[in-house]
């Protein structure tokens, strides 16, 4: 989210503010080999010297509906917010279930940096995004925008509902 402006990096947004766990920032700024591709520092290091980087924790709460989740096993300190309106819940699901395929725990993706703690954080989420029958966008599914989950005879979670209409009214 950094513009280039006469040779100057600047915040696209200067108005926003960017969110990010602590252990994402250390990570982004000290990354393994895998990863060093992924964290370009002049991708990110405008934001923190121009004064809109907000680091958040887990359960933290911005604007009244969005809940900061915190994910590990993907990434170091990755989050994916849940949004509470007053009729829905719906979790961007980030890397952690990036399509809809990928919501049995045991389909991970091959770039986790730790599939077992993917594994793990997910069956920790899912019952939880099943009780409260909560939308989960999936960032990187090329059919569904969105989908909920159901349970199948052999306790295995799965995407249903899955739809490109999604449009939630408060």
């Amino acid at each position: 989210m950094i513009r280039n402006e006469a040779g100057a990096l600047l915040p696209k947004f200067p108005n926003a503010q960017y969110h990010v766990t602590k252990a994402q920032w250390e990570h982004a700024n000290h990354p393994n080999d895998r990863e060093r591709p992924s964290f370009l520092t002049e991708n990110f290091l405008p934001l923190k010297e121009h004064g809109v980087l907000n680091f958040v924790d887990d359960g933290d709460i911005l604007f009244d509906c969005i809940e900061v989740r915190v994910f590990n096993g993907h990434t170091l300190g990755m989050i994916a917010p849940v949004i509470h309106g007053s009729n829905y819940t719906l979790m961007y699901m980030a890397d952690l279930i990036p399509a809809a395929a990928h919501v049995p725990v045991n389909y991970v993706i091959g770039y986790d940096v730790q599939p077992l703690i993917t594994m793990e954080e997910k069956k920790q989420i899912l019952p939880w995004l099943k009780e409260k029958g909560a939308w989960l966008f999936f960032e990187h599914d090329a059919a569904f925008a969105v989908a909920q989950l159901d349970v199948n005879e052999k306790g295995q979670y799965l995407a249903v509902n899955r739809t490109n209409d999604w449009i939630f009214n408060d």
